[in-house]
């Protein structure tokens, strides 16, 4: 696959996409991009259709980047759409190592509160981690968040080509 630089609004959203980004994900999403740039690429069909990194092109959206990187996927149809619900459900199914993360999660915190944001921890799972790192309980991931809020999303919709984003 050959990399391409592209603007955004090039780009299509799949209406196939089973996984949802609700605000707080895009938020996390934007501020890596700001801090890191792309540092991979959106996989869209030969259709600019996005197969893989519908987050990532909402975020560059909501920047207004005037490009992004891309690779064009040579799958079929049916194999695009099982690629795009495996690129998601296998992150799901990993776990943290939480030893790493907290000593992961301090030496970030200690370079600044911008690599902390852009991690996609807000700070107060950080300090519950680096409070378990002294000794006390570990606090789940999560309590504050749900995918759920994901179906208050609200699209934005270009009248002349028909192509949404999230708002």
């Amino acid at each position: 696959m050959k990399p391409e630089w592209i603007d955004p609004h090039e780009l299509r959203f799949s209406e196939t996409n089973a996984r949802n980004h609700g605000e707080r994900s895009v938020r996390a999403v934007m501020k890596s991009l700001e801090e890191f740039g792309q540092q991979k690429p959106i996989v869209v069909s030969a259709e600019n259709e996005v197969i893989a990194g519908h987050g990532t092109l909402a975020a560059a959206m909501r920047l207004k980047l005037p490009k992004v990187w891309i690779v064009r996927s040579a799958l079929d149809q049916d194999a695009a759409q099982a690629y795009a619900i495996a690129d998601n459900r296998t992150a799901d199914l990993a776990k943290w190592d939480e030893a790493v993360l907290r000593t992961s999660l301090a030496e970030i915190s200690a370079a600044g509160d911008n690599l902390l944001a852009a991690s996609g921890f807000s700070k107060k799972e950080a300090e519950a981690f680096l409070a378990a790192a002294a000794g006390a309980p570990i606090a789940k991931l999560g309590d504050e968040y749900t995918e759920a809020c994901a179906d208050d999303v609200e699209w934005r919709h270009c009248k002349e080509c028909g192509h949404r984003w999230p708002k």
